[in-house]
């Protein structure tokens, strides 16, 4: 397939395929549009996209106003859980939106937590069912998690996480009460919500050379982890020395790696949005890394990265068997550009491998 292109109204900077299998074809793109003045606004926009059956068609389904958005995340699957997405916005607010399934799909927002004077700027929700919550990170440096397993979402905990932009905040897949932070200061630090956020588990100082934009555990294998950074280096690390980790691999991919997404079904594909320079697929072996492709049909700073997250044919997007064992995929990847306010859905001529269905 050729690339499907949308253009938003406002600048694009994320995008998000939902991960619950049933509505694996929804994907939700946000915006955020500065409006200068003596006192600036920051307006956005989130929409609701519908992939084709055939694969060769994106129809929109809805648009919220709403205030200028930094981040989106859907929440994890589950049994019985129905799909939630939460904003952070630029406004200081959590907003998280339910989807409905009537004659068509749609987002509902069901709660708005004002959490900091400050924007927030990134979130993740927790993959622990029992216990759902949100860390929110801040322009002011700080860390906020939020319970959301009640009616209404309270924050539970905030601390003083960096001095300056926290850019990035993720949950580790596999031990959901470590969180980790990457911020304008350099900073790459982990933290045990079970201590508190005063103290960080670790705080390496030193290997990035530029503000942290992105960290992601592997999904399929514990204790890795990337990051990205405005050093434009792609770093993979180790950690099973939870308060030293080790840099295991790094390689440079130019113009400051903004969102790094692991491949959800191949074990060692990596997509990266790399601002100034696009975005690039990466291959991880044990011990390289190699850039495999690049995607250059973007005309601004590349922000937003997704995987579709089922496989895909020739007839469109499906759910991979559970019987199919270890085989080679087609895959999907959703990324959007900012100024040029520009969606694209397209299928990588890489094909996943080392997957495990």
């Amino acid at each position: 397939m050729g690339a499907l292109k949308r253009v938003l109204e406002g600048n694009a900077d994320a995008v998000e395929f939902c991960p619950t299998p049933a509505y694996y074809n929804l994907l939700a793109a946000a915006s955020y549009i500065l409006i200068e003045g003596p006192t600036p606004t920051r307006v956005g926009g989130l929409y609701l996209f519908t992939l084709g059956d055939d694969g060769y068609n994106l129809q929109e389904l809805q648009t919220i106003e709403t205030s200028g958005i930094f981040d989106i995340k859907w929440r994890k699957p589950g049994p019985g859980l129905v799909p939630c997405l939460g904003q952070a916005s630029a406004d200081g607010t959590l907003r998280l939106y339910t989807l409905l399934d009537d004659d068509k799909p749609t987002l509902q927002e069901t709660a708005n937590l004002d959490i900091d004077s400050s924007m927030c700027l990134s979130l993740d929700w927790s993959p622990m069912e029992s216990e759902p919550q949100i860390a929110v990170s801040h322009s002011n440096g700080t860390l906020t998690i939020v319970d959301v397993g009640q009616s209404e979402p309270q924050v539970s905990s905030s601390g003083q996480a960096h001095e300056l932009e926290t850019w990035i905040t993720s949950f580790d897949s596999w031990h959901p009460k470590l969180i980790y932070t990457g911020a304008d200061d350099c900073q790459f630090c982990g933290w045990d919500i079970r201590q508190g956020l005063d103290s960080a588990v670790f705080r390496n100082k030193k290997t990035h050379s530029m503000g942290v934009c992105s960290v992601q555990t592997n999904p399929q294998i514990e204790h890795s982890l990337i990051t990205g950074s405005y050093d434009e280096n792609l770093r993979l690390w180790d950690m099973r020395m939870s308060v030293r980790p080790v840099m295991k691999l790094g390689m440079g991919l130019g113009g400051g790696v903004w969102r790094l997404k692991w491949h959800p079904l191949d074990q060692g594909l990596i997509l990266a949005a790399c601002m100034h320079y696009g975005f690039v697929l990466v291959r991880v072996d044990a011990d390289a890394m190699d850039v495999v492709e690049e995607y250059k049909e973007h005309e601004s700073l590349a922000y937003g990265a997704d995987w579709y997250q089922g496989a895909w044919s020739k007839s469109g997007p499906e759910k991979p068997s559970e019987n199919t064992g270890k085989e080679s995929l087609r895959s999907l990847a959703a990324t959007c550009s900012f100024y040029d306010k520009a969606l694209h859905v397209w299928e990588p001529s890489v094909v996943a491998l080392n997957t495990r269905v």
